[in-house]
């Protein structure tokens, strides 16, 4: 081959790759919400978006690259046993969806609805993993405070004690029988009862008859 030809042909392969790794970067980059990046087998960054590069800063305070393991800029323990648990799993070829929580304490806690799937070369051989992670951060904390809210109002309706029925009383001194059969004042029978409280006072007709020379200038 004439060398004019071998720079024909290596300016076509040149502008070729060039075209891929736009319509490559076009793909990483077409959702602002999406984060996306892949692996390779030893867990290496092959490629991430700007998203990712951002999520990684703001939950973990690191500057990723190129070349270098994810695992490594996972500083909490767990959640560096936990990711290289699901990216050996996809490593063995699943597929599969987690919701998941990562992130330094210190710095950010997050949840991701993440998606898991191998990455295989033209002859079908796992060469590494891609990601493609949503955060859902805002609408998990409102289901944990749904949750929370529901759990008191059902703690609070089991507190709640009802009076419901023919509450047998007595006619003359007005006491109440309980399901038990004892009698009790109507205040001790509907304390157990309820969360009400009773205080003291006379009404205006016991105030007469009790004490008929007691002038009354006000409600008691």
């Amino acid at each position: 081959m004439s060398e004019k030809k071998r720079s024909i042909s290596d300016g076509n392969l040149l502008q070729s790759l060039k075209k891929s790794y736009a319509l490559l970067n076009g793909i990483l980059e077409s959702s602002k919400d999406v984060v996306i990046f892949a692996l390779d087998r030893q867990y290496r960054y092959l490629a991430f978006n700007r998203i990712h590069y951002q999520t990684m800063k703001r939950i973990w305070g690191v500057d990723i690259a190129i070349g270098n393991s994810m695992l490594e800029y996972i500083n909490n323990p767990e959640d560096r046993v936990k990711a290289k648990n699901n990216f050996d799993r996809t490593l063995s070829g699943e597929s599969f969806v987690l919701l998941e929580e990562y992130g330094d304490e210190s710095v950010s806690r997050r949840y991701y609805l993440d998606h898991y799937n191998p990455t295989l070369n033209e002859d079908g051989e796992i060469i590494g993993i891609n990601l493609f992670l949503i955060d859902i951060t805002e609408q998990k904390r409102l289901e944990i405070e749904r949750e929370k809210i529901i759990k008191e109002l059902q703690n609070a309706m089991s507190e709640i004690k009802t009076l419901r029925g023919f509450i047998p009383i007595c006619a003359n001194c007005k006491n109440i029988r309980d399901d038990k059969g004892y009698w009790q004042k109507i205040e001790k029978y509907i304390e157990d009862r309820s969360d009400a409280q009773f205080s003291h006072s006379l009404c205006p007709k016991c105030i007469k008859e009790l004490y008929p020379d007691m002038k009354i200038t006000s409600d008691i």
